[in-house]
């Protein structure tokens, strides 16, 4: 059976799992920031693992009101990210992969395809 562990500082102290094993160790801050984390797993897995393109070819951002169809200082970001993003959808490439490839953060590409998907550019 497949499991998984999750943990930020398991092997950093030694109260961890016995009767010291308390609030004084374990702070809110610590907590806030794990829950952070498996929030940006939990949306990942809830966009599904493997977005696809719904368009062959690269889609008319402009027409969806995705990017601008005016040249913009800066805005050329997103509209790379984006077409990036779409490249990559192809079914069979999972979301994490994604990530890395892109070099981008999890969350930031889960707006994205949140976004994309609305727009019906990926499914």
């Amino acid at each position: 059976m497949p499991v998984c562990c999750f943990s930020r500082s398991k092997f950093e102290y030694p109260e961890y799992h016995t009767h010291k094993d308390n609030f004084n160790v374990v702070t809110q801050k610590g907590l806030e920031g794990s829950f952070k984390v498996m929030k940006k797993i939990i949306d990942a897995i809830e966009l599904e693992l493997y977005p696809k393109t719904t368009v062959l070819g690269e889609p008319n951002l402009g027409k969806r009101g995705l990017y601008s169809t005016l040249s913009q200082k800066g805005k050329n970001d997103t509209k790379r990210l984006r077409l990036n993003l779409i490249a990559q959808s192809d079914g069979m490439t999972n979301i994490i992969k994604i990530t890395k490839l892109l070099k981008e953060p999890l969350d930031k590409l889960c707006n994205e395809c949140s976004l994309l998907k609305l727009k019906k550019v990926l499914k």
